[in-house]
């Protein structure tokens, strides 16, 4: 079975997914899986895994001066948001650390 790619939020139905797939490269694995959410998102993720998506797609757009256009965007406080922040910054720095363990 492919390893899960520590940049995609955890989740039983994309390991299932993940079981079937055929072995492939650990980054074509990523853009599968990333294709399957943004494809079937509003139909087959739970809750909680549309959050985190939106949370890593509105980290990933967050340049250090549009925290209120983000805001407005996602439709969040500037709380909600600097609490992402900072969960979004400790996951990617475990994901770095598992990495360099490896």
């Amino acid at each position: 079975m492919p390893q899960y790619p520590p940049a995609l939020p955890q989740s039983e139905e994309l390991e299932i997914l993940l079981y079937h797939l055929p072995p492939m490269a650990p980054e074509l694995t990523e853009a599968v899986l990333n294709s399957v959410i943004e494809a079937y998102a509003g139909w087959l993720l739970p809750g909680h895994l549309k959050k985190e998506l939106r949370n890593r797609k509105m980290m990933d757009e967050f340049d250090g001066t549009n925290v209120s256009q983000l805001c407005r965007r996602y439709r969040i406080n500037r709380a909600t948001f600097y609490r992402i922040r900072e969960k979004e910054l400790a996951r990617k720095k475990m994901a770095k650390n598992k990495r360099l363990l490896k």
